[in-house]
């Protein structure tokens, strides 16, 4: 048998181990408690965007990976061409900001989100629509364009010693990584590698 001593630090500790429980039963049940706002940065999204296309030109290219003026040729295009339009809540300017944020870097979901304070699922939602609009046949197109075998090496490149030392004859070039293919017929001399492979 327990000391009286023993028995009344139990007692007390079983109280207040009740008394925790309930409290945090009652906390969880609270209406008030699960509607409490998220996202409390005074700073929004859309402020966070108009500050780095009117701020610093250093900032937007940090932050996003493109200068200014690409950011803009992009949304405008997103407009004309991928006829993307502002949303009720989220415009064309910070759907690309999303999605270019995310791709410069690399982080979660959730932290885009507490970025641009928004939901996880409002930022997958526009991220996985400018990645689709970029991969549309319109956009795609227009901006991608895959070299010919009898393409010659670009002015650019043959009009500097500094590029030509290093990439002449050269008709298109990756990080080195391949990957491995099988492109039809038409598009297999655009695919291959210098070892004469598809890649």
């Amino acid at each position: 048998m327990l000391d009286p001593g023993c028995q009344k630090a139990l007692i007390a500790s079983a109280a207040f181990s009740v008394h925790a429980i309930s409290l945090a039963v009652a906390l969880y049940a609270s209406s008030s408690y699960w509607k409490q706002d998220y996202h409390t940065s005074k700073l929004t999204g859309v402020e966070w965007v108009e500050k780095l296309i009117h701020g610093h030109p250093d900032h937007i290219w940090t932050e996003l990976g493109v200068q200014l003026h690409v950011f803009l040729i992009l949304e405008h295009e997103l407009h004309t061409v991928c006829m993307i339009q502002d949303s009720r809540h989220v415009g064309v300017k910070e759907q690309l900001a999303i999605f270019l944020y995310m791709c410069v870097t690399g982080i979660s979901v959730c932290h885009v989100g507490e970025r641009f304070q928004r939901s996880n699922e409002t930022i997958s939602k526009y991220f996985q629509l400018i990645l689709s609009a970029f991969s549309s046949l319109p956009f795609y197109s227009k901006y991608v364009q895959l070299p010919r075998v009898d393409d010659p090496t670009p002015e650019f490149i043959q009009s500097q010693h500094k590029f030509a030392q290093f990439f002449g004859g050269a008709i298109g070039a990756m990080d080195g990584t391949h990957i491995s293919c099988c492109p039809s017929a038409a598009d297999h001399a655009a695919a291959r590698n210098w070892k004469g492979g598809v890649s």
